[in-house]
């Protein structure tokens, strides 16, 4: 697996060649966000902070209505408002700089790190089957008898690797 330079750090670079090249990189992306900056994680489980602001009404007989909070205006951000904001955006960056071309432009305008990271997933799920069935092709094309194997076990090999291929929706016919 290779690595990108962002700000002098070395990034995990996604590219998009197999299952389980993207399960390697998602487990060294997420250590890696994890020791660049703890609260990383749960932006990408709980998605980016919004400030917010509480609303009381207090009424006629100085009763309190329960608290509304409603976000902030930008102008109204504390200094640590801005620094927790901006984390989501440090957060984008990175998964931007390590994306493959054709990925990043899938990703690139995801409106937060969390919205970026579902797609991933997505596509990353997504095509799990796709390479899963060229993984088996080429298994096929490749297909030969192994050192001291019976052509019963030959058989059972031969035939486990075309129903699988038949469950992922190739279909070889018999000429």
């Amino acid at each position: 697996m290779t690595t990108r330079t962002v700000n002098g750090i070395k990034v995990p670079s996604f590219n998009n060649v197999s299952e389980n090249i993207c399960k390697l990189w998602k487990k060294k992306i997420i250590l890696f966000i994890s020791v660049v900056n703890r609260d990383y994680k749960g932006i990408l489980e709980s998605g980016p902070f919004v400030p917010r602001k509480d609303i009381s009404i207090t009424t006629d007989s100085n009763s309190r209505v329960p608290q509304e909070f409603i976000p902030k205006d930008p102008s109204e951000y504390t200094d640590r408002d801005k620094e927790l904001v901006y984390l989501d955006a440090t957060l984008r960056s990175i998964l931007v700089e390590s994306m493959d071309s054709n990925m990043h432009h899938r990703i690139k305008d995801c409106v937060s790190a969390k919205h970026m990271w579902e797609t991933i997933e997505a596509i990353v799920e997504g095509t799990e089957d796709k390479n899963r069935l060229n993984f088996l092709m080429s298994e096929y094309k490749e297909f030969n008898s192994l050192s001291g194997e019976s052509i019963k076990q030959l058989l059972g090999r031969y035939t486990r690797l075309l129903d699988e291929m038949s469950t992922l929706g190739k279909k070889y016919s018999q000429k």
